[in-house]
């Protein structure tokens, strides 16, 4: 921080990174679900940890080439929780339902 000052090369939180980071977690929330069928949970960890990275690789890259600062830890939490929550349904779901979730077709009969 002080090094910072000294320098006069502080960072930029521009109010638009708010939304930015609130659209990343969106979208790679609705990137899990809609890659991850029911009957492959690990399909859905494999995914996500890429996401993650890709995440902390934007936010190192914005912090060194462009003075912003981009906080990913709520769009990796949220897409984390959104993971365990799905893996959970998975993992309590009768077989028959994940044979049908994992079908070509998206409908779940009762």
């Amino acid at each position: 921080m002080i090094e910072s000052i000294l320098l006069g090369d502080v960072l930029r939180r521009p109010p638009y990174l708010d939304w930015f980071e609130l659209a990343a977690a969106l979208a790679a929330g609705l990137a899990v679900i809609g890659l991850l069928r029911y009957a492959r949970p690990m399909r859905g960890v494999a995914v996500a940890m890429v996401i993650v990275a890709a995440f902390f690789g934007v936010e190192l890259a914005l912090f060194r080439f462009a003075d912003l600062l981009f906080d990913s830890t709520f769009p990796v939490l949220t897409l984390l929780a959104v993971l365990v929550r799905i893996i959970r349904t998975s993992i309590s779901m009768p077989a028959s339902s994940r044979r049908e979730w994992s079908g070509a077709t998206s409908t779940i009969t009762c």
